[in-house]
């Protein structure tokens, strides 16, 4: 269930990034590896010599983010989308210097979803 709502995400904001009308490179589903560590980015955008690195989530409730985390109204905590998104960038700086490029990379979480909320 997980994975049909992950890919159906990744879809929805596929959909609107085809949309862009500026000159740019969309590389979706990018699976790389460095060293011995593998790692998924849903969404690269290259744009005038950026990096921009996206995070999808499709979370269909109110979430609370509290220093560092999310919660729901109940305590429940749950995965912090930003700590993907900043191991993704690490991972994606290291690669590129690997290989002798130094390129600025932002990254952003988005939360396709509107029933969803965050507090």
């Amino acid at each position: 269930m997980n994975l049909k709502k992950g890919f159906e995400e990744e879809v929805q904001f596929d959909l609107l990034t085809e949309q862009l009308q500026n000159e740019c490179y969309i590389l979706n589903d990018l699976l790389l590896k460095v060293g011995n560590t593998s790692f998924q980015n849903d969404s690269v955008i290259l744009f005038q010599e950026t990096i921009h690195l996206f995070e999808v989530k499709n979370y269909e409730y109110e979430l609370i983010f509290k220093t560092n985390r999310l919660e729901s109204f109940s305590g429940e905590e749950y995965q912090n989308p930003l700590d993907q998104l900043n191991k993704n960038t690490l991972l994606l700086r290291q690669l590129l210097q690997n290989m002798g490029y130094n390129f600025p990379i932002k990254g952003y979480v988005v939360f396709i979803n509107p029933e969803f909320t965050l507090y």
